[in-house]
């Protein structure tokens, strides 16, 4: 299932490449651009065909697709006799900002679309709250609160401290504020009221609690992977300074014995602090030590939590279609924002972090398609398929407003050079442009190779 929605997912993000070139395509053609060629893919050709002077065709590398307009490469002199009429700069400066700005703007549609599909299949949070499954054990292993109030499965949540039919979001500062003191929550279960108390505690999410300076290996009994010298943040490693070594075999962790790693995280979290007897095997003898973890949440993000899964209800279509353009809103806002923190100095010097040092990954780090994918796949394997739609949407979102930066070779750098034009009075010269644009590709292209590395070497933290 997980291979599958990352297949899925990529051939999405294909079709809305596709859909941001056929944009191009067929605002330059209602203009009356000359068009020169429609293609599929980069690369070698593996097919094509010539219809009205209009070269359509596919290329062997399936990563994208472009339009070819007239007039468009200064460094070529590709406009047919009888068309300089209909070459890109001879057209008036609104219909090529226009063509420029249909293939960024089709992918908000296109991010509406899929918001719409998965409100009116599935539901928005924002508007119903329904338990869809109870966690019974937190990341430290112990109950959660929510098993110890009698939430069960499909109890809708009319109120919570006093709060009547709170969102998604709202629900969760409700929670967050509530740490450490009981919060009142009225449910309908099966047609029947009923007033309950819980109280949240702070769980490590997308993390384990407890740092021990190893990475530890699948199966039960669990091995150790690697044992670096220092936890995140510079704090010695409770495991080189408990003499564990990479391979070793986690016999006996605590009370538990042959342990998998899920349960050797349950054990650490409960014992942050606190000396956690230990029996290794190393070759052929049993090696007995301590471990003492480091208190704090390693590779997650503390939140305040209950332990439970929300679900939403299918809205109506008029709603739906509301609710999917907000949606595109919140989401570009909030694209806006990351751009200018994974582009930006924070973001560079994280993945250099990650790329030269034993930085552990987090969930907030910067992620390229690889990174993406792998969290699509892990999505999969739950058969979450709308949270994989809504993950496409946001992605959708986020490249189209990367296209939109004032930056050649992006359109936005395209629609920059419109407006300087428009100011000036003539054209920008096009050659003086191609270095900027080398350089912002440059950097690009190393970022991403980066990223792609470091989503390698050191997978996201699975949410």
């Amino acid at each position: 299932m997980g291979a599958l929605a990352i297949v899925l997912f990529f051939v999405g993000l294909l079709v809305v490449i596709l859909i941001h070139e056929l944009a191009h395509y067929a605002t330059a053609r209602r203009f009356g651009f000359r068009v020169l060629e429609y293609f599929v893919g980069f690369g070698p050709r593996v097919w094509s065909t010539r219809r009205k002077g209009i070269e359509y065709g596919v290329k062997a590398l399936p990563v994208g697709g472009y339009v070819r307009i007239a007039g468009m490469n200064p460094f070529v002199d590709d406009v047919p006799p009888g068309d300089e009429e209909r070459a890109y700069g001879a057209k008036p400066i609104w219909q090529r900002a226009v063509v420029i700005a249909s293939g960024p703007l089709s992918h908000f549609l296109v991010a509406a679309v899929l918001f719409t599909a998965v409100n009116v299949m599935v539901g928005d949070l924002r508007y119903s709250v329904d338990v869809a499954t109870v966690d019974e054990h937190l990341a430290d292993g112990a109950t959660s609160p929510a098993f110890v109030a009698g939430l069960l499965p499909g109890d809708v949540i009319l109120s919570a401290d006093g709060v009547a039919s709170p969102g998604a979001q709202e629900l969760g500062d409700l929670i967050e504020a509530s740490v450490g003191r009981p919060m009142p929550i009225t449910v309908e279960r099966e047609g029947e009221v009923h007033d309950l108390a819980v109280t949240p505690v702070t769980d490590c999410l997308g993390g384990s609690w407890g740092g021990t300076g190893m990475v530890l290996g699948a199966g039960a009994p669990v091995r150790v992977v690697t044992v670096p010298p220092e936890l995140p943040g510079g704090a010695p490693s409770p495991a080189l300074a408990s003499g564990i070594e990479p391979g070793d075999l986690l016999l006996r962790v605590g009370p538990a014995i042959t342990p998998s790693r899920a349960e050797v995280q349950a054990v650490v979290g409960r014992n942050q602090g606190n000396p956690i007897p230990i029996v290794l095997q190393r070759g052929d003898r049993q090696v007995a030590t301590v471990l003492t973890p480091v208190p704090g949440c390693f590779g997650g993000t503390e939140v305040g939590r209950i332990g439970v899964l929300l679900g939403p209800r299918p809205l109506p279509v008029p709603l739906a279609v509301k609710e999917g353009v907000i949606s595109v809103w919140d989401s570009a806002r909030e694209s806006v924002v990351s751009i200018g923190r994974v582009f930006g100095p924070q973001g560079v010097g994280r993945i250099a972090s990650l790329l030269f040092t034993d930085a552990d990954r987090d969930l907030n780090d910067p992620a390229s398609v690889v990174g993406i994918g792998q969290q699509v796949g892990a999505v999969g394997e739950q058969g979450e398929w709308a949270f994989m739609i809504l993950i496409l949407a946001y992605v959708t979102v986020f490249i189209g407003l990367v296209n939109l930066l004032p930056l050649p070779p992006f359109d936005g750098g395209h629609l920059a050079l419109l407006a300087i034009e428009k100011v000036r009075g003539r054209p920008v010269d096009m050659r003086r442009v191609v270095p900027v644009s080398a350089v912002v590709m440059a950097f690009l292209v190393t970022f991403v190779l980066a990223t792609v590395i470091v989503d390698i070497t050191k997978p996201l933290p699975t949410p």
